[in-house]
């Protein structure tokens, strides 16, 4: 077995005075800047003794836990590093990616017999040359370290481009040690079968399981608007949607669809149909739901690496395209958003003869103004360059889009067409939901005037439907319906919200408000269990979960 955890090996103990309070306080007390580069430092085994390790070992379950060791150290210093500290928290991104998948390896290969596990030049190299890199780093860090005590903060003298070399070499390191983890685990199981004929003819599923390693490395957004949100009811949105469709199968010339209408109006309804529908006839390339409720999902960072997985998933004769422009390009999560989208979607677009649609949703949701005009010129400009790429998007009204794509004549454009009242299919498509939705607890003549008061507006229907089908309701069908109809604007959506907080018992509201306070100032989009931290140290009496409720 290898020497995996060395003890005291090439270091200097250093003494503890566990007399001074102050000392074992600094130990436990929430850790300063320093005191968390201090113990990145004085905890660290030397590298140069991992990467030893990984010579003389023979066991690669041993190996791979030294290269998590040693990714860990650089990991913790990176974090505590002060100044540049966006590139370097890039960094830290990066390699807490390149843990996990590794601390998965360890996972896979800890279920292999020991004999099995036998560390070969093929894997031994790439482990070698990543754990070096990291050495790399480390050395080049401490060169140019020195500690403002005054301050209690660390600072290294590197610029931005040295810290951004380090991200590429690491990258290029990492991709090329998890495909030869990929083979080597995909030969383990082909000996398993025992069946060598086998294990010569499906070498292909060898390295289609190397791409998928590779695609795996990148970040991605795990979005759930997609799920979150309905597809149109059957039997609604008919003349909307087949126009979509014949759109998509080319019938119109413009290579981008902007479905763009007032809130509430129902354009995801109308997305997430439009991803089904595209995905089961082969088209889809990729959706990317942008959402002002999470931090992800409404900035552009991790989009071209998400259509880029998607297109690897949905597309398979675009895979080994999707594939070769990662391999070829490493870094290229340190691009610029334009060279990303151009690398990792529009290029391989151009290789093939169908559509390939992406669908964006809410594009006004992306919280930067200055994002939002970079993704509508980056999706005019990549249109341009692949004429089999088309885009679907849909937004609110939104004078960044407009003054983007108002003159273009890329673009087919339906504007207001899901909440107007004057045309009859959207009023009739309302009262065919409030009939599937409510079933019957209404009778025909009510459920017409729940019609006629939603005057076109998808929102305010489903928002009436909610409160007449809830279970934690003590008021009956007929009074809800009457409150409903005494709002004085028809499609009023505020009004219908002004019913739903008068609904809450009155000894609830005043945490209700106060969980509605916390959410208004924070900084970011808070989740349900992050909200109930919040509340928690804030001292406010309630469960975060019941404004899933209102």
């Amino acid at each position: 077995m290898s020497k995996l955890w060395p003890k005291g090996k090439g270091k200097t103990t250093r003494s503890k005075d566990t007399s001074n309070p102050s000392v074992s306080q600094s130990n436990t007390s929430p850790a300063s800047t320093s005191t968390g580069w201090e113990k990145a430092r004085d905890t660290a085994i030397p590298i140069l003794e991992l990467v030893a390790n990984i010579s003389e070992g023979s066991d690669v379950l041993a190996s791979l836990k030294a290269a998590c060791k040693a990714t860990k150290q650089i990991l913790e210093m990176a974090r505590a590093i002060q100044n540049n500290k966006d590139n370097w928290g890039r960094l830290a991104e990066r390699l807490q990616g390149h843990l996990e998948s590794m601390e998965n390896q360890i996972t896979i290969f800890e279920g292999y017999p020991e004999e099995s596990r036998k560390v070969d030049d093929s894997l031994r190299q790439p482990l070698l040359a990543y754990v070096r890199k990291l050495d790399g780093i480390q050395k080049a860090v401490e060169a140019r370290t020195r500690s403002r005590l005054l301050f209690r903060a660390t600072k290294v003298d590197m610029d931005a481009g040295d810290i951004r070399d380090f991200h590429q070499d690491i990258d290029d390191c990492h991709q090329r040690l998890m495909t030869a983890l990929a083979v080597s685990s995909s030969f383990h199981i082909q000996i398993v079968k025992g069946d060598t004929k086998f294990i010569k003819e499906d070498a292909r599923t060898l390295l289609k399981d190397a791409d998928l390693v590779i695609i795996s490395q990148l970040p991605t957004v795990l979005s759930t608007s997609v799920i979150v949100h309905n597809r149109c009811n059957p039997g609604t949105r008919v003349a909307v949607l087949s126009s979509i469709r014949r759109w998509g199968e080319g019938e119109f010339a413009e290579p981008i669809f902007w479905l763009c209408d007032i809130a509430g109006s129902g354009k995801s309804t109308v997305s997430t149909s439009m991803v089904a529908f595209w995905k089961e006839k082969g088209l889809l390339a990729g959706h990317f739901f942008f959402s002002v409720a999470s931090s992800e999902e409404s900035t552009i960072a991790k989009m071209c690496p998400t259509f880029a997985r998607q297109m690897f998933e949905n597309l398979p004769m675009l895979a080994s395209s999707v594939v070769g422009a990662v391999k070829r390009h490493p870094s290229i999560m340190t691009s610029i958003f334009e060279e990303q989208f151009r690398t990792l979607i529009v290029e391989p677009t151009k290789r093939q003869n169908n559509p390939a649609i992406l669908v964006i949703d809410a594009l006004d949701e992306c919280k930067s103004v200055s994002e939002r005009r970079k993704l509508v010129e980056t999706l005019a400009m990549a249109v341009q360059e692949s004429k089999n790429l088309k885009i679907f998007m849909t937004s609110r009204p939104d004078p960044v889009i407009q003054a983007v794509l108002g003159s273009l004549p890329i673009k087919a454009k339906m504007e207001d067409r899901l909440h107007d009242a004057s045309q009859r299919d959207n009023i009739d498509d309302i009262a065919i939901y409030i009939e599937q939705s409510i079933n019957g607890m209404l009778p025909e003549d009510k459920k017409r005037r729940l019609v006629q008061n939603a005057n076109g507006l998808f929102i305010w229907a489903s928002t009436a439907c909610r409160m007449l089908t809830s279970e934690t309701t003590w008021d009956t069908h007929e009074t809800i319906y009457n409150r409903l109809i005494s709002v004085d604007k028809t499609g009023e959506i505020d009004d219908i919200y002004d019913l739903v907080f008068e609904r809450i018992e009155l000894r609830y509201r005043r945490t209700m408000c106060s969980m509605l306070a916390v959410l208004l100032a924070a900084f970011e989009p808070l989740s349900i269990e992050d909200l109930e931290e919040v509340l928690k140290y804030a001292g406010v009496d309630g469960s975060a979960d019941a404004l899933g409720q209102i």
